[in-house]
């Protein structure tokens, strides 16, 4: 069978033709941005372009010449269709994420699931695009790598339509994870943005303050505290349900480490069972590699923390 692009683009209903134009423009722009403002590698970034200029071709051939010429044809048109409109949403526009850790428990919970805005802060080109649908790093059920390292990009993130704000509940790629993987398949963490570029960020026996001034506690924000009870029974699993106590450690009978808010600390210290409740505060200077900056200049601790200024863009000292 010869293909004519030409004489198939014809055949295609005015709609498609409209969709196939749009499409290839946009197309272009990405390109255009790959090379000139990316300046990602010239065959990589055509190669890119080109899949998916083919993919979205292939569609509409199938879809108009082969779809009709079997069983499956509808569910083949559906799956193929989802695809790609799925993988371009979720690249550009839109992803879904879930919550991996507890830090942020009571305001996010594990395992729950939210739709994030790539547009808000500017979405970040693929800088791994030969990748596996759907799949962030890993191949479910086999436990293999999900993309391929042939051609890679640049980091280049495109004008967003604000910028983050204190507060504001930000996805990002976890900087320091050790598997050698690419940026934007390191393992995903959401979390909350307490300071922003020009702020000072202290941190005084557990509190933060920013720019010297105490943030306010939200009523439901947990913090560390040893249990001490006794041995004549159990906080069973009707009492956690009931004062949502999710987070919980023990290597003990007696000693109990509890993620606690200001709602459920009273019932636990009231028990009859408990003799104390202890907020954990870490000392100065007690840092388990794990803190940054690690450095014998600073006597920090999770809980005695900066002052750590942080550094604005140039351009961005100049305007304030």
């Amino acid at each position: 069978m010869n293909f004519n692009p030409i004489d198939t683009f014809k055949e295609f209903r005015t709609r498609t033709k409209v969709v196939l134009i749009v499409w290839t423009v946009l197309n272009l722009l990405i390109l255009g941005i790959l090379l000139f403002a990316a300046h990602a590698p010239v065959v990589g970034s055509i190669i890119f372009f080109l899949i998916w200029e083919l993919a979205v071709w292939f569609y509409y051939v199938y879809r108009y010449n082969f779809r009709h010429m079997h069983r499956i044809g509808e569910w083949v048109d559906a799956i193929m269709f989802a695809v790609i409109a799925a993988t371009v949403i979720r690249s550009m526009f839109i992803e879904l994420y879930q919550i991996p850790t507890s830090s942020m428990e009571k305001s996010l919970l594990v395992g729950d699931f939210l739709f994030v805005n790539k547009m808000s802060y500017g979405t970040r080109l693929t800088m791994t695009p030969l990748s596996f649908p759907f799949a962030h790093h890993t191949m479910p059920w086999i436990d293999t790598k999900a993309y391929s390292e042939a051609i890679k990009f640049p980091y280049y993130r495109l004008p967003g339509f604000g910028k983050i704000k204190n507060g504001d509940v930000v996805v990002f790629n976890w900087p320091d994870e050790r598997l050698d993987r690419p940026v934007d398949k390191k393992e995903n963490y959401i979390k909350r943005c307490v300071a922003i570029p020009g702020d000072t960020l202290t941190v005084e026996r557990g509190v933060i303050h920013i720019n010297g001034v105490a943030e306010n506690v939200p009523p439901m924000r947990q913090f560390s505290y040893t249990v001490r009870k006794n041995t004549t029974g159990q906080l069973g699993s009707k009492f956690m349900k009931e004062q949502d106590i999710t987070d919980v450690e023990t290597d003990n009978e007696t000693i109990w480490i509890m993620q606690l808010n200001d709602k459920n600390r009273p019932f636990v210290q009231s028990n009859s069972l408990v003799n104390s409740v202890d907020t954990i505060i870490h000392p100065r200077g007690q840092n388990d590699g794990n803190l940054f900056p690690i450095s014998r200049q600073h006597s920090w601790s999770r809980d005695y923390y900066g002052p750590l200024y942080i550094p604005k863009k140039r351009s961005d000292r100049n305007t304030h």
